[in-house]
């Protein structure tokens, strides 16, 4: 899972969009929104939080950045406008007409670029993108109909539309397909064999910008792994997880790092080697690495990391406020025991409340414990606790 990649985004925002937008490359403004479009989705968020660097409680006025970002989502979306209206439609998958009105689908899609959020419409510019073989827009035209995007769902059709996409070599295609052959779904009758054949077309073409395939295909070839069709091999495994790592995924660096922390997949145990793939997949944003990193921190390890409970608490709190169940309870003890930050017996009891939220089997008796020491102190009216002043949803 990712958190704040967002951040990462936006201090090289700036100096990516100048050299796209400066240049007389069609292909180099389609690269620049496409990474773009596709961080905002991988964030969840809407744009308004993608670009936001500071602490959005408190009150950080920028007109000179907010400027910024409104003359880059400006010029994306006249680009994709200008792109779609030029020229004819063209039956051939480079079309830069359908790839503008594919792009278009995914603004639509996501509600950025100052547009609002429509679903149909997007539909329907997935649908004129696809019909000229563009891979992008036959892709999201097969995600339509698996989630339900503008239209009713209907696994058969997002199968068929995958199939195609992943014909037209589409890297995030062949990376669905393949899962989609391995384990079976959307209805599709297993086919082990041919999903590691999509999952290695895929992983061949991972750049920077897309390096995810290297996870699941590495998992496949695990000695645990639940797939009998195929010969496991840890060391091929954790050399795909390796490629992934260096390529940037941040879900391979945290299995890297594991790999090293435990000594799996024939891996001598390394704690050097294990911490800097903790923060490298930490500072991408994978909430599993950022609370590993975060208890290391605060254990510290002789001749290797200093002990530092600011840092633990810090770790601890970025993948807590991302939804981990486990990293909420952390903060919770932290902020109790004034373990990293300021104790706080009412600020605790918030997180415990998230906690148990989220899930956490501990976190009730958590706060019952420390509710009727606060009840004490804070003197609640009778019959009111501390659940019943919040209100988290």
């Amino acid at each position: 899972m990712n958190d704040d990649r967002a951040i990462k985004i936006t201090k090289t925002l700036t100096l990516k969009y100048e050299k796209a937008f400066s240049s007389n490359s069609i292909v180099e403004k389609f690269r620049f929104i496409g990474d773009l479009l596709r961080s905002v989705e991988d964030s969840s968020q809407s744009m308004k939080n993608v670009f936001c660097m500071t602490n959005p409680l408190v009150d950080h006025k920028n007109t000179t950045k907010e400027n910024a970002v409104s003359e880059i989502e400006k010029a994306c979306i006249i680009f994709l406008k200008d792109m779609a209206k030029t020229g004819k439609q063209m039956l051939f998958k480079d079309s830069p007409c359908a790839e503008a009105q594919a792009y278009i689908g995914m603004v639509y899609e996501l509600g950025v670029f100052g547009v609002k959020e429509n679903h149909k419409k997007a539909y329907g510019y997935y649908t004129i993108a696809a019909r000229q073989n563009n891979a992008l827009g036959t892709f999201r035209l097969a995600q339509c109909f698996e989630k339900g995007i503008g239209k009713t769902k209907n696994n058969e059709k997002a199968l068929t539309f995958y199939r195609c996409a992943a014909k037209l070599g589409l890297i995030e295609a062949l990376h669905t397909f393949g899962s989609i052959l391995i384990y079976g779904d959307l209805g599709c009758p297993r086919d082990p064999a041919s999903g590691i054949f999509y999952l290695k077309l895929a992983a061949n073409r991972s750049t920077s910008s897309y390096p995810y395939p290297y996870f699941d295909l590495a998992r496949c070839f695990e000695s645990d792994n639940a797939i009998k069709e195929i010969i496991s091999d840890d060391r091929y495994a954790f050399n795909l997880y390796m490629k992934g790592a260096r390529l940037g995924c941040y879900n391979c660096q945290y299995r890297v790092a594991r790999c090293y922390e435990y000594g799996n997949l024939q891996n001598e145990r390394d704690m050097e080697k294990a911490i800097y793939w903790y923060k490298k997949a930490s500072q991408a944003g994978q909430i599993d690495a950022q609370l590993a990193l975060s208890s290391l921190y605060f254990t510290g390890i002789d001749n290797v990391l200093e002990k530092d409970n600011s840092k633990a608490y810090i770790w601890a709190l970025k993948a807590a406020v991302k939804g981990h169940t486990v990293a909420a309870f952390t903060v919770a003890e932290f902020v109790e025991a004034g373990i990293g930050v300021k104790k706080d017996k009412i600020h605790a009891l918030w997180w415990y409340t998230i906690a148990s939220v989220l899930g956490h089997a501990s976190a009730n008796s958590k706060i019952d414990e420390l509710q009727r020491r606060v009840q004490q102190e804070t003197k609640l009216g009778e019959g009111e606790n501390f659940k019943s002043r919040c209100r988290l949803f």
